[in-house]
């Protein structure tokens, strides 16, 4: 398992989610949570939204994602990490590698990207899946 790794196993706790960092760095905004790691130039993005009132239906999710994913001339497959389900894809663009996910738990809706050099795209593919099936929902 990473956890065995030697890295600092943290969790970062956003109210109404929580994810493993696998020891990247981690960066905070109000809408966003940024995870590096320190040996390529690449990105884990994770945003938030909540729907007031009836859970996210995973119709909804694969609207988002098709609607997002059409200028790619990608299709969305289902995806499914820890508490949360949903919808991802892989594309190049340019010389990025991009990975993209619509997930939901409940009322939780999180928008995740992990985008990096096409060089390097394999380099963190079960990091970021090992960080990603950490993802744990939070009542609130």
């Amino acid at each position: 398992a990473l956890g065995s790794t030697g890295h600092t196993v943290m969790k970062v706790n956003q109210g109404f989610w929580q994810i493993e960092t696998a020891g990247w760095s981690v960066d905070q905004s109000e809408d966003c949570i940024t995870l590096c790691p320190a040996d390529a130039d690449a990105a884990l993005q994770l945003s938030c939204a909540r729907k007031r009132a009836a859970d996210v239906s995973q119709d909804e999710l694969l609207q988002f994602a098709s609607t997002h994913l059409s200028k790619h001339a990608v299709q969305p497959v289902s995806a499914a990490f820890g508490d949360f389900r949903g919808y991802g894809a892989e594309f190049v663009d340019g010389d990025s590698s991009w990975r993209q996910w619509w997930l939901a738990a409940g009322r939780t809706h999180l928008f995740i990207t992990f985008n990096t050099h096409i060089d390097h795209q394999a380099l963190h593919k079960e990091v970021v899946d090992w960080i990603l099936s950490s993802l744990t929902a939070l009542d609130g």
